[in-house]
């Protein structure tokens, strides 16, 4: 049966998002932020972390996970580091407000870390790389969240899906984006095959006795699985020993972000290269490099592109708009 949805314009869209996070007490700055990157994952297809995830925001911040009114602490520790001190708050604010000081220690040594701690879960991580690339740097990010993966043979969640992104800026398109998690799926598609009551596909998840299951409710029970095997586990580890660098929850510490009222205090870390300072023309070099990929190798880079703000309307599916509405009422 197709499912209705409601043609709406990006605009009208944020501003029901904003208004739904002002509603449970959000202040200015956190609403317009996290509205901002719940259209932005919305429009380029990561509706796992789109409108359906603002509803895991607004809940935390009614049960106390995440503090609406939050103001991170920035500290430029040296001259090509910066921590964000999110305070139990959104990442996306804490990047919001570390941004100019960030991007001037890049410019300054040439490459930069940004380490965000104690943070709600980071959301599309494309959200911080594609506003980095589109000022000139290469851009790799990644952050860690609640323990909901196996890790070495576990039978349970031992580590996070531990999300991995980078960006480069393109000569002729929008930014080169790449953002995919470290398990075969996310946790939120196994909750929503849960809520339809539908099958998992093979390789997604293990029961709570650690054995390969097809049924979301006892996926629920038991974990993720690592995309790739031991390599895709691999990558979490990496990831998470970026991510918690400056103090942030291990994973198997952190508060589930979906239930209590305790904060995740889970971390991000972004690292940036300043194109100017050593590969100035890579941008173009990339763009003739992905032209010859496709003729003369038939690749389709499509799925890289990072693709443009200029979207203007989005289709929403019939029950989440009315929520949505609801919520913003």
């Amino acid at each position: 049966m197709a499912i209705m949805g409601h043609y709406c314009s990006i605009e009208h869209v944020r501003a029901l998002c904003r208004n739904a996070l002002q509603n449970v007490g959000a202040s200015e700055i956190v609403a317009e932020v996290l509205a901002r990157a719940t259209c932005q994952a919305e429009v380029r297809g990561k509706r796992a972390v789109g409108i359906s995830h603002l509803f895991d925001y607004l809940d935390s911040i009614r049960d106390g996970r995440l503090d609406p009114t939050a103001k991170p602490e920035i500290s430029r520790v040296t001259d090509a580091i910066v921590v964000a001190d999110a305070r139990s708050g959104a990442a996306q604010v804490a990047f919001e407000m570390a941004y100019d000081e960030y991007a001037g220690a890049v410019r300054h040594s040439g490459i930069g870390m940004l380490n965000v701690v104690s943070s709600f879960t980071a959301g599309e991580l494309g959200f911080y790389t594609r506003r980095l690339a589109g000022d000139g740097f290469l851009v790799i990010a990644g952050a860690n969240s609640p323990a909901l993966m196996t890790f070495g043979g576990s039978t349970g969640p031992t580590i996070g899906t531990n999300p991995l992104a980078f960006a480069c800026p393109v000569d002729g398109r929008s930014v080169l984006a790449i953002d995919q998690a470290s398990s075969q799926t996310a946790y939120v598609n196994v909750r929503s095959a849960a809520a339809q009551n539908a099958s998992l596909p093979s390789g997604w998840a293990v029961d709570e006795f650690g054995i390969e299951t097809d049924d979301p409710t006892a996926a629920l029970r038991g974990a993720l699985l690592p995309f790739g095997g031991y390599k895709g586990a691999n990558i979490a580890l990496l990831v998470e020993l970026l991510a918690v660098m400056a103090g942030s929850n291990w994973s198997v510490d952190a508060p589930r972000f979906d239930r209590g009222s305790r904060s995740p205090g889970v971390g991000m870390f972004v690292i940036s290269i300043d194109l100017a300072s050593v590969g100035a023309e890579l941008p173009d070099r990339i763009a003739r490099h992905f032209e010859r990929l496709g003729a003369e190798y038939g690749a389709d880079l499509s799925a890289f592109d990072g693709k443009s703000d200029a979207v203007v309307d989005v289709v929403v599916d019939d029950v989440t708009y009315r929520r949505l509405a609801n919520e913003a009422s």
